[in-house]
C-alpha cells in the first residue's frame, strides 16, 4: 500500500498524481528515435543546486557544486519532455520541470522553480554507426522562474542514449 507523508502540500499530491499517471501511460510507449519511431517522451527527476557561489564574498564558481546536502533534489518525477525526429540526425523538442526549494545553501528557503526549454538534438550515431550507443549533442533557449522572478537563457548539453531493445 501507498500513502504520502503528511509533509506533503495538497499541490504535491495533486503532482504527484499527475506525473504517477503520465509515468504509466508513457512507460509502455517510451522508445528511442529514428526514421520509423521518430517521437520520443521522456522524463525524470531534477536537482536545483542554489548554493550561492560566483559572487564576491560567496566563493569560487564551482566551490560547492558536488556537495548534494545543497541541492534540492525532487522526491517525485519533475520533469517530462517530448522529442521529435526530423532528419538527417536531427531532433526538435521541448522539456518542463519544476522543483520546490528548500534551501539556499545552507538555508531553510519555501521557493518553487519551473523551467521550460525548447532544444536541436543532433544524433552523433549519424556519424559513427553504433548499435546500442547513441551520443548526442543539444542546444536550445529555455526560460526559468525562481523566486517568482524568471529569466531566459541559452543552453548546450551532450548525452548518451542506450538503446533497450532492437533498432527498427
Amino acid at each position: 500500500m501507498f500513502t504520502l507523508s503528511k509533509n506533503y502540500s495538497l499541490f504535491q499530491k495533486e503532482t504527484l498524481v499527475v506525473l504517477t499517471t503520465v509515468f504509466i501511460l508513457f512507460f509502455t510507449s517510451v522508445k528511442a528515435q529514428n526514421e520509423v519511431e521518430p517521437w520520443q517522451f521522456f522524463f525524470g527527476i531534477n536537482a536545483v543546486d542554489t548554493f550561492p557561489t560566483g559572487a564576491v564574498g560567496s566563493g569560487d564558481l564551482f566551490e560547492e557544486f558536488l556537495t548534494i546536502d545543497h541541492w534540492n533534489i525532487a522526491p517525485y518525477p519533475s520533469y517530462i519532455g517530448v522529442k521529435n525526429y526530423i532528419g538527417a540526425g536531427f531532433s526538435f523538442g521541448t522539456r518542463f520541470s519544476f522543483n520546490s526549494i528548500k534551501q539556499y545553501g545552507d538555508t531553510p528557503a519555501s521557493d518553487n522553480y519551473y523551467n521550460v526549454d525548447g532544444i536541436v538534438s543532433y544524433n552523433l550515431n549519424t556519424l559513427f554507426k553504433g548499435k546500442t550507443l547513441m551520443p548526442f549533442l543539444e542546444m536550445g533557449v529555455g526560460y526559468s522562474i525562481f523566486d517568482e522572478q524568471g529569466a531566459g537563457y541559452f543552453n548546450l548539453g551532450a548525452g548518451i542514449e542506450i538503446w533497450l531493445g532492437p533498432k527498427k
